[in-house]
């Protein structure tokens, strides 16, 4: 009967970047940020599982084709059984189900004696109300921001525990791993963009379930995981974790002093990086490693109270929120900030998913000292034909209480035919592509079928 000993939890788990993408096509895939191996030469988990006899199996609420995923989608479309649930495409969060109704899939799959079964939940992404139903939401505070993560939180909870439950009763079980691919830096609303990172984003959970059969079985893997789950890892090094308990050892690309499973196994503190080769213990916080991080020359800026850039500049991605603008006001030239305009408030709403957001870009930016001096870059969501006039009325109205210029101002739209105004008035106006470049680059068409996009 399996009971706490079972349960390994690490305690220095660290994703080596925020994004999903370069993420998973690492931790699934030979290639790491410790090797030297081609990304394009590098061979999946699941393609060795399947050379060794295994029946590989791949459930996902994740988008299957979109700007995002598609890379990811490339090592899941070798998997020998395939259930996909979320039916959106390109780039979004939107879900069609709940992470639960993949237990329902889980329970569907036809079963042998040696399976590889990776289950790619949507987990905690933004909006983080969008991730739980009804009953899960519990925590309720004056930041809603944060109790919405939590419940989000809560119900991942209980969605891995729904999947431990189910696999644990398969015949021949042997292992679980949970690993998060990345964290959101909720705290300080930066989510997990790798444009504004601090290391919140990436210190994730992993824990590993085996079976009492297979720590009998394997007695100094089990060892070698307990006297290693205080020291640092990346999840970049999930294939090799992944190769230490399948028992499969091909030297070509078995990395022993990668796999946590191993005696073997190099802890040493130093060596451990995340995000583009930055150490684990960078701290962030201070606008000088920032600008450090972004290899600006001291020659470039100059200290006075904040550091001011002087030759270059730093934008803000993100700032959905007054209290985040004002917080990082002194610190960056730009800022950029996602919104929506309702026609019947005759209003912007901002936020990143959702029209009627929290904030109103009036409010937030009423009363904020030296704003005319910043630049800010306006990710418009819904501007169409219908609401160019009305949205541009409503923005002007804005930077002329601001005494704000408008060559400071860029809109962005994935409707290029509504920005016209916009330019005519004298702001600078961005072209979002959107999903369409991927399939437009490969037809080999991309300058004409740019050029007809935009003229109808």
């Amino acid at each position: 009967m399996e009971n706490e000993k079972n349960f390994i939890k690490f305690e220095n788990i660290y994703s080596y970047h925020t994004h999903t993408v370069p993420v998973l096509s690492y931790a699934l895939t030979s290639k790491n940020q410790y090797n030297k191996i081609d990304m394009s030469k590098a061979i999946s988990i699941l393609d060795v599982a399947k050379a060794a006899d295994i029946q590989t199996v791949w459930l996902s609420n994740q988008i299957h084709y979109g700007g995002w995923d598609t890379p990811v989608s490339v090592i899941a479309d070798s998997a020998q059984q395939q259930k996909w649930i979320n039916d959106n495409y390109g780039e979004t969060t939107r879900t069609t189900w709940y992470d639960i109704k993949l237990i329902q899939k889980l329970k569907s799959i036809k079963l042998y004696d040696n399976m590889f079964i990776v289950i790619h939940l949507m987990g905690n992404h933004s909006s983080y109300e969008d991730r739980y139903s009804k009953e899960f939401d519990v925590f309720k505070d004056k930041n809603s921001r944060i109790a919405k993560y939590d419940n989000s939180i809560l119900y991942n909870d209980y969605v891995v525990k729904s999947i431990f439950e189910t696999v644990k009763d398969i015949p021949n079980f042997k292992a679980l791993i949970y690993c998060a691919d990345h964290a959101d830096a909720v705290d300080q609303n930066l989510f997990h963009d790798a444009s504004q990172y601090v290391p919140n984003m990436t210190y994730i959970p992993l824990y590993v379930f085996l079976s009492d059969s297979y720590i009998k079985s394997n007695k100094q893997k089990y060892i070698n995981l307990c006297n290693n789950k205080k020291y640092f890892w990346t999840n970049d090094l999930l294939f090799d974790l992944l190769l230490g308990i399948l028992n499969i050892k091909i030297p070509e690309i078995y990395e022993q002093e990668n796999d946590i499973t191993n005696e073997n196994y190099n802890n040493n503190i130093n060596r451990f990086r995340t995000l583009n080769d930055k150490p684990i213990t960078m701290d962030f916080n201070n606008i000088e490693n920032i600008l450090k991080y972004y290899n600006i020359p001291k020659s470039e800026y100059k200290t006075k109270r904040n550091i001011t850039i002087t030759k270059r500049s730093i934008w803000l991605h993100r700032v959905n929120q007054k209290e985040r603008l004002k917080k990082y006001f002194d610190l960056y030239t730009g800022f950029e900030m996602a919104i929506y305009f309702n026609s019947k408030k005759q209003s912007f709403n901002v936020s990143h998913d959702n029209i009627d957001g929290d904030e109103n870009l009036a409010d937030m930016l009423k009363n904020i000292k030296g704003l005319e001096q910043k630049y800010l870059w306006l990710d418009f969501k819904n501007l169409e034909q219908s609401n160019k006039e009305e949205a541009l009325i409503n923005l002007n109205k804005i930077v002329e209480d601001n005494k704000l210029q408008r060559d400071h101002i860029v809109v962005e739209s994935p409707n290029p035919t509504a920005l016209d105004i916009f330019k005519k008035d004298g702001y600078y106006t961005s072209f979002y592509l959107n999903y369409y470049i991927s399939s437009w680059t490969q037809s080999g068409k991309f300058p004409e079928l740019l050029s007809e996009y935009i003229k109808n």
